[in-house]
């Protein structure tokens, strides 16, 4: 199978917005220098692994420090790049040897979504970066405020442990024929990031987000599936990894 181009754009231009006034999103509009091919080697490779409560698969990539081919060199210099614009932006003291990246595809009907998977949600990881790959755009992700808890945001343990009561205590189980969002009494959106092709769209991982425009076709179909390529740092600094 011929390589992948990975390479990145030449021109890269760094974008911030401010959510709330206190959540910033990194925005970069042209990743990848040639977005199709990243695109078509997500399509050839296996369908990974489920983790967690994703409604789908994950797909890893190169994690070392010393690539031994071009490829691994390109992941490598991605990841690099991800690093250096997040570090600079924040003054975090993050290292690229904590960064890993995988392709990520949902593959769940919404039909087919447990309890707990019908509700935004937060990841295990400080930072968390994407890669839009549909090709056409499924749409990108949106914020959500939770209503009942008057967050956007879960910044401590004690949060987290609040809001996942909350999920198993008083959320909704409501039936979904699609990933569209349909619940007003518990759920306000509050910014949308546009998931356009090859779009890169960076936030810290403890807002709540969720999907936009996403389906998942039946029979299944990759090519018509929700893609991404995710960037996701276990820690920060020297502390241990969550």
């Amino acid at each position: 199978m011929t390589p992948p181009d990975m390479r990145l754009s030449a021109s890269i231009d760094v974008k911030v917005q401010v959510v709330d006034g206190k959540y910033p999103i990194v925005l970069i509009d042209s990743f990848y220098a040639n977005p199709d091919s990243v695109r078509e080697f997500a399509l050839t490779r296996s369908c990974g692994h489920q983790q967690g409560l994703y409604p789908g698969t994950h797909e890893f990539l190169y994690e070392g420090m010393t690539p031994g081919n071009e490829h691994e060199r390109q992941v490598l210099e991605a990841r690099a790049l991800v690093c250096k614009v997040l570090k600079d932006l924040s003054r975090l003291p993050l290292d690229v040897a904590d960064l890993r990246t995988d392709f990520s595809m949902v593959t769940t009907p919404a039909r087919r979504l447990n309890k707990f998977q019908k509700h935004p949600h937060f990841d295990e990881t400080p930072l968390l970066g994407l890669v839009y790959l549909n090709n056409p755009t499924m749409g990108g992700t949106i914020i959500y405020r939770n209503k009942p808890l008057d967050w956007i945001a879960l910044m401590t343990v004690q949060d987290r442990q609040t809001y996942e009561r909350w999920l198993k205590e008083s959320a909704p189980d409501l039936p979904m024929e699609s990933y569209a969002l349909n619940d007003p009494e518990n759920w306000e959106p509050v910014y949308e990031i546009e998931g356009r092709y090859n779009a890169f769209a960076a936030y810290p991982g403890f807002i709540l987000h969720w999907p936009r425009r996403t389906s998942v076709p039946e029979p299944f179909e990759p090519r018509k599936a929700r893609l991404t390529q995710r960037f996701l740092f276990r820690k920060i600094g020297s502390g241990p990894a969550p």
